[in-house]
Protein backbone atom coordinates (compact mmCIF):
# COMPACT_ATOMS: atom_id res chain seq x y z
CA UNK A 1 0.00 0.00 0.00
CA UNK A 2 3.00 2.27 -0.52
CA UNK A 3 1.04 4.12 -3.20
CA UNK A 4 -1.52 5.15 -0.56
CA UNK A 5 0.38 5.96 2.60
CA UNK A 6 3.58 6.09 4.59
CA UNK A 7 4.32 5.95 8.32
CA UNK A 8 0.74 5.12 9.34
CA UNK A 9 0.40 4.26 13.03
CA UNK A 10 -2.72 3.43 15.02
CA UNK A 11 -3.02 4.10 18.74
CA UNK A 12 -5.99 3.34 20.95
CA UNK A 13 -8.17 5.98 19.26
CA UNK A 14 -6.06 7.88 16.72
CA UNK A 15 -4.63 7.21 13.27
CA UNK A 16 -1.52 9.18 12.25
CA UNK A 17 0.77 9.20 9.23
CA UNK A 18 0.93 10.58 5.70
CA UNK A 19 -1.53 9.90 2.89
CA UNK A 20 -0.68 10.48 -0.76
CA UNK A 21 -3.16 11.75 -3.32
CA UNK A 22 -4.44 8.97 -5.60
CA UNK A 23 -6.14 9.93 -8.86
CA UNK A 24 -7.32 6.54 -10.14
CA UNK A 25 -7.97 4.08 -7.32
CA UNK A 26 -10.52 1.92 -9.19
CA UNK A 27 -10.41 -0.77 -6.49
CA UNK A 28 -12.13 1.52 -4.01
CA UNK A 29 -15.44 2.08 -5.81
CA UNK A 30 -15.50 0.74 -9.36
CA UNK A 31 -17.73 2.80 -11.61
CA UNK A 32 -17.75 5.92 -9.41
CA UNK A 33 -14.96 8.19 -10.66
CA UNK A 34 -15.42 10.72 -7.83
CA UNK A 35 -14.83 8.09 -5.13
CA UNK A 36 -11.79 6.71 -6.99
CA UNK A 37 -9.68 9.78 -6.33
CA UNK A 38 -8.51 11.31 -3.09
CA UNK A 39 -6.71 10.12 0.04
CA UNK A 40 -7.05 6.60 1.44
CA UNK A 41 -5.74 4.85 4.51
CA UNK A 42 -5.30 1.07 4.58
CA UNK A 43 -5.79 -0.56 7.97
CA UNK A 44 -5.57 -4.16 9.14
CA UNK A 45 -7.69 -5.24 12.09
CA UNK A 46 -7.35 -8.12 14.51
CA UNK A 47 -10.19 -9.74 16.41
CA UNK A 48 -10.82 -13.02 18.21
CA UNK A 49 -11.60 -16.00 16.00
CA UNK A 50 -15.31 -16.37 15.39
CA UNK A 51 -16.04 -12.68 15.84
CA UNK A 52 -17.54 -10.31 13.29
CA UNK A 53 -15.94 -6.92 12.61
CA UNK A 54 -18.04 -4.13 11.16
CA UNK A 55 -16.75 -0.69 10.20
CA UNK A 56 -18.55 2.56 9.41
CA UNK A 57 -17.11 5.92 8.40
CA UNK A 58 -18.53 9.25 9.53
CA UNK A 59 -18.00 12.82 8.38
CA UNK A 60 -19.06 15.45 10.92
CA UNK A 61 -20.78 12.65 12.88
CA UNK A 62 -22.99 11.81 9.87
CA UNK A 63 -22.64 8.27 8.50
CA UNK A 64 -20.97 8.32 5.08
CA UNK A 65 -22.29 4.89 4.13
CA UNK A 66 -23.90 1.85 5.73
CA UNK A 67 -21.81 -0.31 8.08
CA UNK A 68 -19.63 -2.81 6.24
CA UNK A 69 -18.62 -6.22 7.57
CA UNK A 70 -14.95 -7.05 7.01
CA UNK A 71 -14.12 -10.32 5.33
CA UNK A 72 -11.64 -12.84 6.72
CA UNK A 73 -8.52 -10.86 5.68
CA UNK A 74 -9.64 -8.06 8.08
CA UNK A 75 -8.26 -5.36 5.78
CA UNK A 76 -10.07 -2.08 5.23
CA UNK A 77 -9.41 0.90 3.01
CA UNK A 78 -11.01 4.13 4.15
CA UNK A 79 -11.31 7.27 2.04
CA UNK A 80 -10.34 10.27 4.16
CA UNK A 81 -11.87 13.53 2.92
CA UNK A 82 -11.00 15.68 5.93
CA UNK A 83 -8.89 14.18 8.72
CA UNK A 84 -10.42 16.53 11.28
CA UNK A 85 -14.04 15.52 10.59
CA UNK A 86 -13.64 11.89 9.43
CA UNK A 87 -14.03 9.15 12.03
CA UNK A 88 -14.15 5.37 11.84
CA UNK A 89 -16.39 3.31 14.09
CA UNK A 90 -15.34 -0.33 14.55
CA UNK A 91 -17.66 -2.87 16.16
CA UNK A 92 -16.42 -6.34 17.14
CA UNK A 93 -19.28 -8.76 17.82
CA UNK A 94 -19.12 -12.25 19.28
CA UNK A 95 -22.01 -14.58 20.05
CA UNK A 96 -23.04 -14.27 23.66
CA UNK A 97 -20.71 -11.37 24.42
CA UNK A 98 -21.19 -7.63 24.57
CA UNK A 99 -20.04 -5.77 21.46
CA UNK A 100 -16.72 -3.97 21.64
CA UNK A 101 -17.01 -0.53 20.03
CA UNK A 102 -14.04 1.71 19.20
CA UNK A 103 -13.96 5.03 17.41
CA UNK A 104 -10.80 6.11 15.62
CA UNK A 105 -10.09 9.72 14.72
CA UNK A 106 -7.93 10.67 11.76
CA UNK A 107 -6.64 14.03 13.00
CA UNK A 108 -3.07 12.73 13.01
CA UNK A 109 -3.06 12.18 9.24
CA UNK A 110 -1.30 14.56 6.87
CA UNK A 111 -2.86 14.69 3.39
CA UNK A 112 -0.39 15.40 0.59
CA UNK A 113 -1.47 16.81 -2.77
CA UNK A 114 1.14 14.71 -4.55
CA UNK A 115 1.14 11.04 -5.55
CA UNK A 116 3.38 8.53 -3.83
CA UNK A 117 6.97 8.24 -5.04
CA UNK A 118 6.15 4.51 -5.40
CA UNK A 119 3.81 5.45 -8.28
CA UNK A 120 6.82 6.55 -10.31
CA UNK A 121 8.82 3.32 -10.04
Amino acid sequence: MDELQTGVEVTSSRVAGTLYYVSDFDQFSPGDAELCQGHYVALKFEAPEGSTVTIQTFDNDVPRRAPQELDSDMNAIIRVVDPVTTKLKVVVSMDGAEDLVKVYRFGGLKLLDTPSPADHN
